[in-house]
């Protein structure tokens, strides 16, 4: 595809019209406009990234939804399903007092996290409560300047929360801008901060919801074999042995200030270079099938498409940054009922579903790359102390019976 032929010149800027897919219905191809954009550059390079995601199943096409109208058909629709009166009405109330009168007919698309933040920053300082009439009709605009509490705060974060989730659900948003607020409303944890491993059931809730993102193949490598986020980044081509089953740790990846993205051959421990983890058929499936996208890309756009071999890339073949794929998980998993842990628990999550199924504690060292495998069982003793109590309750039982 020659990218400088499809990319014109307008009166505003640069733009471009692509394919976009097909109609489910009619099987009729799509195609959509793009622009206005202030460079020829960065048209192409935007026009790589949505030829790309088209190709990859992962190209979304926003909705232009009015937040009141979407807001309201979430409330009746998912919301209240299984929610006592009461709470119906006093959280009925805060979406026609709060929500409807600051966004109003917004599109659903267009609401941000710098929105949201102004949102909750005048919630913060003005207190802004709009009062409604006894028969509902909320006309009358009177505002006050009534402190809110933490508490309140909070609901009206895990209403707005839910609803995006929904949204997302919905395909009316690609993402949910309640995770990037800067000033969320705090919440108390009582969770143990000792154990940030998913169970087996929250690990299958996150794999399925990250199924059919351009970020499902990092994470599903990384839950599979518990490797440090700047080893997954690093990981080459060069180091897939499909024909043995196998991938190498021989370098990673990461942003270095001043310099950007810089790949070197070290790693946290002399033992986690060069390791050669084994992976499973299901997994060399999926790396089969990003090499051949991979493949197709680079002979349409050249060489300079990945010029690094990377196994996980962005659209327009540039690494991932850590931060980014960091940012990814936050996005997902607040979306989430499951335990909020960080990108880091995924390798908790590997070590400690192996410990579960009495895996040789040296063979889970050399897997996640400890310097000694006492570094392991220090790490997950308290995995270990599980094992231990199921095994005398076992001996137990045996001597009983």
């Amino acid at each position: 595809m020659d990218t400088k032929k499809i990319v014109k010149k307008g009166k505003k800027g640069y733009y471009f019209r692509t394919d976009i897919g097909k109609d489910p219905i009619t099987g009729r191809r799509l195609q959509k406009n793009f622009g206005p954009f202030n460079t020829k550059r960065e048209a192409e390079a935007d026009l790589i990234n949505i030829r790309y995601q088209v190709r990859n199943g992962t190209f979304f096409k926003p909705s232009y939804k009015a937040f009141d109208d979407f807001i309201n058909e979430w409330f009746d629709t998912v919301y209240c399903s299984g929610k006592v009166e009461t709470t119906i009405e006093r959280r009925r109330y805060i979406i026609g007092s709060q929500l409807i009168p600051y966004f109003k007919k917004t599109p659903l698309e267009n609401i941000d996290a710098r929105q949201l933040d102004q949102f909750f920053n005048v919630l913060r300082n003005n207190g802004r409560i709009i009062k409604y009439k006894k028969d509902g009709s909320g006309n009358t605009n009177e505002n006050t300047k009534k402190p809110l509490s933490d508490s309140y705060l909070k609901i009206i974060y895990s209403l707005l929360n839910q609803a995006f989730a929904t949204a997302i659900k919905w395909k009316l948003v690609k993402e949910n801008p309640m995770i990037d607020i800067s000033n969320k409303p705090k919440v108390k944890d009582n969770k143990n901060k000792a154990d940030k491993a998913f169970s087996k059931e929250e690990l299958k809730i996150f794999l399925e919801a990250v199924a059919k993102k351009h970020v499902y193949l990092p994470f599903v490598l990384d839950a599979y074999t518990g490797i440090r986020r700047s080893e997954l980044l690093g990981l080459k081509w060069d180091y897939v042995d499909f024909i043995n089953h196998t991938i190498q740790i021989s370098g990673t990846l990461n942003r270095v200030k001043g310099k950007g993205l810089i790949y070197t051959k070290k790693a946290k421990s002399e033992k986690s270079l060069n390791r050669t983890i084994p992976i499973p058929e299901i997994i060399l499936n999926l790396l089969r099938k990003e090499k051949q996208l991979q493949d197709e890309m680079k002979k349409e756009y050249g060489n300079d498409f990945n010029k690094e071999n990377y196994v996980f890339i962005k659209y327009d073949g540039t690494p991932i940054a850590p931060d980014y794929l960091t940012k990814e998980f936050r996005k997902i998993i607040g979306s989430l009922n499951i335990k909020q842990t960080t990108l880091h628990g995924l390798r908790h999550t590997t070590a400690t579903l192996l410990m579960k199924l009495n895996k040789n504690p040296r063979v889970i060292s050399d897997i996640l790359g400890h310097s000694k495998v006492q570094v392991t069982m220090d790490f997950y003793s308290h995995v270990n102390l599980e094992i231990m109590r199921e095994a005398v309750g076992d001996l137990g039982d045996f001597i009983a019976s």
